[in-house]
């Protein structure tokens, strides 16, 4: 395994610092998978991170205390459930950044009936305490698909809603 989860949590880093994207709203659309996700309210969609080559636009919101809440998409192949990979990765995570507590895992669908698991995981990453939710979910073509969404702790579960209502209208066609 690459572990994409691991470099979803650096790019995560590399957001906080950064602020020089070029900003669109909107969707994040990938022709490779069929994938679109349409943003939540207030979200915008950036041309790339300036630090990282990333497959995947990443979204961003109004930063919070020097962080930049951020939708970072990464994907590997994988072959077994989202809950198979959700456990594999959530060892290794755990195993590589000793700040990371497991919060919650479950079972989450889209209205497509696309099944996944969404995990929630604390983490210190530079200094900053963050609250990242990561949607697992498999693509036809035998990658899996993670949508880590990662914002500062204080601000808890002000982006839930949002970010639920926009994975649960997700379109992953390939």
């Amino acid at each position: 395994m690459k572990h994409p989860l691991l470099h979803a949590f650096i790019a995560a880093s590399v957001v906080i610092v950064s602020s020089s994207f070029a900003l669109a709203q909107g969707e994040i659309r990938s022709e490779k998978i069929g994938l679109i996700l349409t943003v939540p309210p207030r979200w915008q969609v950036t041309e790339g991170s300036p630090v990282l080559a990333l497959d995947y636009p990443v979204a961003v919101t109004t930063p919070y205390k020097g962080f930049t809440p951020n939708i970072v998409v990464t994907d590997e192949v994988f072959s077994g459930s989202s809950d198979e990979y959700a456990s594999e990765v959530t060892r290794s995570f755990g195993n590589a950044f000793s700040t990371s507590k497991l919060i919650s895992k479950g079972k989450f669908k889209t209205n497509a009936g696309i099944s996944g698991t969404k995990l929630v995981v604390r983490n210190t990453v530079m200094g900053v305490v963050l609250r990242q939710v990561f949607y697992l979910f498999p693509s036809k073509s035998g990658l899996m698909l993670t949508f880590t969404v990662s914002s500062p702790v204080e601000q808890g579960f002000k982006h839930d809603k949002a970010i639920d209502d926009s994975m649960r209208k997700v379109v992953i066609a390939k």
